[in-house]
């Protein structure tokens, strides 16, 4: 189910950085050495691409040593991907403090991360950009 379950993170999280551009965003399934997704959207004439990596922190009874910071820290082996957007889904149960999380100097062009705000997954969190200095959180509902 592992395709399903990426695809659905796609979904989600295009669809809050849609919530979040205040335009749709699509995305295409294609996974590449460093992606796994393109996202695409349209402001005005011009189309914009980008190459989406995704990332899941796994709930506790997964794998009780994961951690966002984990994560971040195994994104330092992207050393040339300045094109690079990636989109960690927070798959554990409880708080996330952004201001907490501590940034080694990564090499990619976006870091993002989201998830359920709702014990029932119906709003969602988005938060980011983290490789640039203004952090903002997007809630938005899960799509109909």
């Amino acid at each position: 189910l592992k395709a399903a379950r990426e695809q659905r993170e796609a979904a989600v999280f295009c669809h809050g950085m849609g919530e979040r551009l205040g335009h749709k965003v699509y995305f295409a399934a294609q996974e590449d050495q460093d992606y796994d997704f393109i996202a695409s959207w349209i402001v005005g004439e011009e189309h914009h691409f980008a190459a989406v990596q995704l990332k899941e922190v796994v709930p506790v009874e997964t794998n009780p040593q994961a951690s966002i910071e984990a994560i971040v820290a195994g994104l330092t082996k992207y050393t040339d991907s300045d094109g690079l957007t990636v989109a960690i889904h927070l798959n554990q149960k409880g708080r996330f403090e952004p201001t907490l999380l501590r940034m080694p100097g990564l090499r990619i062009g976006s870091l993002w991360l989201f998830g359920g705000a709702a014990p029932d997954q119906s709003r969602w969190n988005l938060w980011g950009n983290f490789t640039e200095s203004c952090l903002y959180r997007t809630e938005f509902s899960y799509p109909d």
